[in-house]
């Protein structure tokens, strides 16, 4: 059975809407991406992604992503991440599993906090 939270808790966790401005591997690793991600901010975020299995850097680039944004921040491989992209893992249709990073739409803009 899942760990159940409270509703307190569940809103205590800000996503926001962002847009993957440049993303690069991560040496020592096949499986991290390095990602900067633009939320609505002075500057882009900085975040560590395990997803390299499932994209590209170049597949990243361009596209509108919900973003994490208040984790503290950790330091991955030498990186300090300041986010968490939100992704759904799901079946591939040939028995194994993908993992999508979740697109919030064209229309929503970048900064735009979900509910």
């Amino acid at each position: 059975m899942e760990d159940l939270i409270g509703v307190e808790r569940f809103s205590s966790i800000v996503m926001v809407v962002g847009s993957v401005v440049s993303a690069g591997p991560v040496g020592g690793s096949d499986k991290m991406l390095v990602l900067s991600v633009d939320i609505g901010e002075k500057v882009p975020r900085t975040i560590l992604s395990g997803i390299a299995q499932h994209y590209t850097a170049c597949d990243l680039v361009g596209k509108k992503c919900v973003v994490v944004s208040n984790l503290s921040p950790k330091e991955i491989l030498g990186i300090v991440s300041n986010g968490m992209l939100v992704c759904v893992e799901c079946a591939d249709g040939f028995g194994g599993k993908c993992v999508r990073v979740i697109d919030p739409g064209l229309g929503v803009p970048v900064g735009s906090r979900l509910l």
